[in-house]
């Protein structure tokens, strides 16, 4: 017999650390050096809040894992043989 198993809603999301997630985190540990190595802590803070305020946002409104379908969406690169550009929206036969 199947047993029924219960799969917890968030399996597939990325990783957290402190108080945002694993792309967050590491945009903001490049700026957050960045920073430090141009001696411009100020800006590169004020940076930073606006980033993460900003791309929270953004991620609010796509589905969970919409960053990975980003650079074969936008014709970066292939996703397999059959289908080489992720820019067409319609396919005619």
């Amino acid at each position: 017999m199947l047993d029924t198993l219960e799969i917890p809603e968030y399996v597939d999301d990325p990783i957290q650390i402190l108080v945002w997630e694993m792309d967050e985190f590491g945009v903001v540990m490049c700026v957050f050096f960045v920073g430090m190595m141009a001696h411009q802590m100020l800006i590169s803070l004020l940076f930073i809040y606006v980033f993460v305020r900003f791309y929270i946002r953004y991620k609010a409104d796509k589905l969970g894992g919409f960053y990975v379908h980003a650079p074969y969406r936008a014709g970066l690169i292939p996703l397999n043989k059959w289908f080489p550009n992720g820019g067409i929206l319609e396919y005619h036969s």
